[in-house]
This record gives C-alpha cells, sequence and structure tokens, in this order.
C-alpha cells in the first residue's frame, strides 16, 4: 500500500494504491486528522470494507506505526516510512 497525504489545519487527505496476495488492486482515498504526533486515518477502497489506522508519528516525522483494523485486519500492527 501506497499513498501520498496532504494536511490542511490538521486534516489530511490523500490517494494511493493498494495491491498484493489476497486483495483486489484499487487506487484508496485516505481521509483523516492529525494532532501533534497522533494520527487517525479511514483508508476506503473499492471492493474492501473500510480500514481504520491509528499511530503515532514519529519525531522526525519519516514513519508513522500506529494499529490498523477492518476488512479482515484486527489491531495489525502497520508501519508507514515516508
Amino acid at each position: 500500500m501506497t499513498f501520498s497525504l496532504s494536511e490542511d489545519q490538521g486534516n489530511l487527505s490523500g490517494t494511493g494504491n493498494l495491491s498484493g496476495s489476497g486483495v483486489p488492486t484499487c487506487s484508496p482515498t485516505v481521509s483523516g486528522t492529525h494532532q501533534g504526533q497522533a494520527v487517525n486515518l479511514v483508508i476506503t477502497c473499492q471492493g474492501i470494507q473500510p480500514l481504520d489506522y491509528a499511530g503515532n508519528v514519529n519525531g522526525s516525522y519519516s514513519s508513522m506505526r500506529g494499529l490498523m483494523s477492518g476488512s479482515g485486519f484486527v489491531g495489525f500492527t502497520m508501519e508507514f516510512l515516508k
């Protein structure tokens, strides 16, 4: 999964690409919020249930690590790298 995010006063939005074994290839939309280092995202993509992600950005803003739930994921740890 890859995506690009933009921010406007703590509101996040973006689009990306999702592909892999067992999931349909699609172009997800991403929306969410961030306050300080806390990030909450909802990733929606045709053909799968929405994915919820709650995590934190590291101090240098080069990665974020958190838990993903939805569409078969239950408390799945996911790290996104810049």
